[in-house]
């Protein structure tokens, strides 16, 4: 049993070498196999970052330019609206249009 335990214990010794990267391992251990993580991870958080400036900047580019793809509306239409929708008389209608049109 006892002989058993220190074969465990010796396996668990090399999966940790191998995984931290000072053994043996696919990069060979040492220096490169330790530095390797380091610079996965900045070379991932580069690629998300540039992805999201691009969005970002997407996004800015389609709100400056009034990208909400519709336009303004002019007053008269505004009016139009308001009469169809029964919130002026027709007497409102005019006299407001009259106005509008500078008669």
């Amino acid at each position: 049993m006892d002989e058993m335990i220190a074969q465990c214990t010796q396996l668990m010794k090399e999966m940790n070498a191998v995984m931290s990267g000072m053994g043996g391992g696919m990069m060979g251990g040492g220096m490169m196999g330790g530095m390797m993580a380091p610079w996965l991870l900045l070379g991932w958080a580069l690629v998300i970052g540039v992805i999201a400036a691009i969005m970002i900047a997407l996004v800015w580019t389609v709100r400056r330019s009034g990208g909400s793809g519709q336009r303004a509306e002019t007053p008269l239409e505004i009016l139009k609206l308001r009469l169809a929708k029964g919130e002026i008389t027709a007497e409102q209608f005019e006299t407001t249009r009259r106005q509008l049109s500078g008669d």
